[in-house]
């Protein structure tokens, strides 16, 4: 699935997106806010291929709800992990 996605993008339903980066800033992918089960969780969609904001097209490879452990970079190399956090 390949979609452009932005902060305010109208693909993405409407929702209200943020880039997820490693420490040099390039974008791992985006953080969507959304409600399961009465709460709300932030959620990964995980980019295949790391990008600088604003180039390219982006191709989404997961979404992430839980634990990723070693999200590593494809540019730089930096690893991350991802935590869901709820409220």
């Amino acid at each position: 699935m390949s979609d452009q996605l932005s902060v305010n993008s109208d693909q993405s339903g409407g929702k209200r997106l943020r880039p997820w980066r490693c420490r040099r800033g390039h974008v791992l992918g985006m953080v969507e806010r959304v409600r399961v089960n009465g709460r709300h969780v932030d959620r990964l969609l995980l980019y295949r291929r790391a990008i600088v904001e604003g180039e390219g097209a982006v191709e989404v490879m997961a979404v992430a709800q839980g634990t990723v452990l070693d999200v590593r970079c494809s540019i730089c190399g930096a690893v991350r992990t991802w935590v869901e956090i709820d409220s």
